[in-house]
């Protein structure tokens, strides 16, 4: 099944992770800011899920849930309405 990616395979960590998903997983102030900030200019980011077999197809909003994180999952699940909206009102 083919699935975009926006970071390079060939850049990811050891268990197919992005510097996005190191961001989410360390769940400082200043990791989480610098997340936000590389998603407001990488949007296709919110795509990326992890590439090993243990935990692959995990992405962020999986961690920001098992982080409890309310404010974080609230914002990511905006992200996605907001893409999936400019989608839908492009193709008209």
């Amino acid at each position: 099944m083919f699935r975009e990616c926006c970071w390079m395979v060939e850049k990811r960590g050891s268990v197919g992770e992005t510097t996005f998903h190191v961001c989410f997983l360390m769940q400082t102030p200043t990791h989480l800011a610098l997340g936000r900030r590389l998603l407001k200019w990488f949007p296709k980011l919110l795509n990326d899920v992890y590439l090993s077999e243990e935990y692959y197809g995990e992405n962020v909003l999986h961690m920001s849930v098992v982080a409890e994180d309310p404010t974080m999952v609230k914002y990511l699940l905006d992200q996605v309405s907001l893409g999936f909206k400019n989608k839908v009102y492009l193709k008209k």
